[in-house]
């Protein structure tokens, strides 16, 4: 059971490998020399409750997290659920009737959303280079439920049990008052979803319910230079610097959004080649993530999944870095209207922990945290640059959509991103 909402509560977590606030698809577009431009992103993020695995398949959490509470898992709830399994098999050699036991399945529910803002200043500081700060500001909701299906067989178990046998020896024996005890223990935690929510409070840890979170998220410092601009083919240097501003991760809520207060270079050299209305669009970044601490309860071993409050500990924790490759086409007429298509592969590798404690298994904070994935993108923009520029338009604005899935993926969650941007320029 608590195995199940471990893993419920890490298939919620969103996993943005490498935040882009300011465009969606990789390009060279600059601001001339001397001129500002305010933008607004809007964005809303779907399909997160579903994520690939280590193996490349796509479920859902509850998918993921159906489990059968049988006698195996019952003895890793606690201990005197433990004694009773072992107890039933010791006294009724050749029966096996304590691995008999199941309480039914518990299934682990909920439906995370997450949208956001992100105003950003940008400003033309040369014909060749341009420099912008965005703020993003995060919404996230969600509500996570344990529920409790299929039917046990405590009661046809007790039955079973004789009131008085002849154990191994011959002598006779009674039904004893532990044995009763652990019977009644098991009986009660067959409503598996308030058992649950009594663990976790026991815990002091924030695992089951309702939870919101409005947040000024890490700002971005955004450099953008470009290295050679030709006829048809030019090279450009970019580079987000992600600044720790924004909450640190709560060692006490499984169901926060651990994204925040990281420090790292997001840089890529992006290539344009242009045809006509055509152009094509090559890309080769990195993230390179700087090692940082944080609070997390560290397990001493792979049983322990949830663990106490006096296991929190201050860690050295380095997010592994990500190696990107982007290519997209895009076609512009008019002067005015531009679409674009893309499609980007990224490779996170592993992350690591480090403590001060030898009996605890650091290690395990870092499982499944090497990702990859696919993602397909679409784009369309408007802009009145030239309009305004033939004195048709009173102001040079751009209004632009964009939308991408992430259709192929290991360790990442599925994410369908719908994005609205305005740009005006003064």
């Amino acid at each position: 059971m608590i195995k199940s909402l471990a893993l419920g509560v890490l298939f919620l977590l969103i996993s943005i490998l490498s935040p882009k606030l300011v465009w969606a698809l990789e390009d060279i577009t600059l601001l001339p020399k001397g001129v500002r431009a305010l933008m607004f992103r809007q964005g809303y993020m779907s399909e997160i409750g579903n994520k690939y695995s280590s193996n490349y398949q796509l479920g859902s959490i509850q998918y993921r997290t159906s489990r059968r509470i049988d006698a195996k898992m019952i003895k890793g709830l606690n201990p005197e659920f433990n004694e009773l399994v072992d107890l039933v098999n010791k006294e009724f050699p050749g029966y096996d009737l304590g691995s008999k036991v199941y309480l039914g399945d518990l299934i682990i529910e909920g439906e995370p959303a997450v949208d956001y803002s992100a105003p950003v200043f940008a400003y033309g500081i040369t014909d060749r280079y341009m420099m912008a700060i965005a703020v993003p500001i995060v919404r996230y909701n969600v509500n996570i439920r344990a529920r409790h299906e299929g039917a046990h067989n405590i009661e046809q178990f007790r039955n079973s049990l004789p009131g008085s046998y002849d154990d191994f020896s011959g002598n006779q024996q009674v039904f004893s008052e532990r044995l009763e005890e652990a019977y009644n223990q098991l009986r009660d935690a067959s409503n598996l979803s308030r058992k649950l929510s009594e663990i976790c409070a026991s815990k002091n840890l924030r695992c089951l319910g309702k939870y919101s979170q409005d947040t000024i998220g890490d700002i971005q410092w955004i450099h953008r230079y470009l290295l050679h601009k030709g006829v048809h083919w030019s090279l450009m240097l970019r580079a987000h610097l992600n600044l720790p501003t924004g909450p640190e991760d709560d060692p006490n809520n499984m169901i926060d959004l651990p994204l925040f207060h990281r420090t790292y270079l997001d840089t890529a050299l992006v290539t344009q080649y242009k045809i006509g209305k055509w152009s094509f669009h090559n890309s080769f970044g990195m993230v390179l993530q700087k090692e940082d601490r944080v609070k997390k309860r560290v397990p001493t071993s792979e049983n322990d999944i949830l663990p106490d409050e006096d296991q929190t500990e201050d860690l050295r924790r380095k997010v592994g870095d990500t190696l990107k490759y982007e290519f997209n086409l895009g076609y512009s007429f008019r002067e005015k209207y531009a679409f674009a298509i893309g499609m980007q592969k990224e490779w996170k590798y592993r992350d690591q922990y480090n403590g001060s404690f030898p009996d605890r298994d650091y290690d395990l904070l870092a499982r499944d945290s090497g990702a990859e994935l696919l993602k397909l993108s679409l784009a369309t923009s408007y802009n009145t640059i030239q309009d305004f520029l033939k004195k048709r338009f009173p102001i040079p604005l751009s209004l632009s959509y964009s939308y991408s899935d992430i259709v192929s993926g290991k360790n990442i969650e599925r994410q369908n991103l719908h994005e609205l941007s305005l740009a005006v320029m003064f």
